[in-house]
């Protein structure tokens, strides 16, 4: 089953706004899956279904930056479809972001080559999804938890991705 991790902002979580850069990458001990539930499915399911709600609004307003199969979406959640995750809420390491990758990835009928020159359109679609959770998102942790690769954020919006060397042991 595919997993999709957490993210880390290693520096320049608000320095970036004074022109600063920051430094972002995934952080695989921390991940989510889509599991199926017999039960406790409402409880294991959380927000999942108000989710797909609003996905549905701003589809129904034509305002959805992706086109979602929202209809197998909730479909699958009448069947039990849930988020399994061990990433920590509310610490800033990308629950919500993993799960928006996750809703990306699975629903998407066209989804963006995980290219450079998509990834402005990514973290702009990441975070509309984003932002159910949020307000106002973004979009940088789930672009993260999506690419699941580490990403070097510029002041002036650039984003490009990251090659770390491979140590040799």
């Amino acid at each position: 089953m595919k997993k999709y991790t957490s993210k880390l902002l290693l520096f320049g979580e608000h320095t970036i706004i004074k022109g600063s850069q920051a430094l972002a990458l995934p952080l695989p001990n921390f991940y989510g899956t889509w599991q199926y539930a017999k039960r406790d499915v409402k409880k294991k399911q959380m927000n999942l279904v108000e989710f797909a709600d609003y996905l549905e609004k701003l589809k129904n307003v034509n305002a959805l930056l992706c086109e979602l199969d929202i209809a197998d979406f909730k479909n699958k959640l009448n069947q039990g479809l849930y988020f399994k995750s061990n990433i920590p809420t509310g610490y800033g390491v990308g629950s919500s972001g993993a799960l928006c990758a996750a809703v990306y990835d699975a629903f998407c009928k066209n989804k963006l080559a995980k290219t450079e020159q998509n990834f402005p359109a990514l973290k702009k679609i990441m975070g509309q999804l984003e932002s159910f959770f949020h307000g106002a998102s973004s979009g940088t942790d789930p672009l993260i938890c999506y690419l699941e690769r580490p990403i070097l954020l510029k002041a002036n919006g650039d984003i490009s991705a990251v090659d770390f060397p491979q140590k040799k042991i």
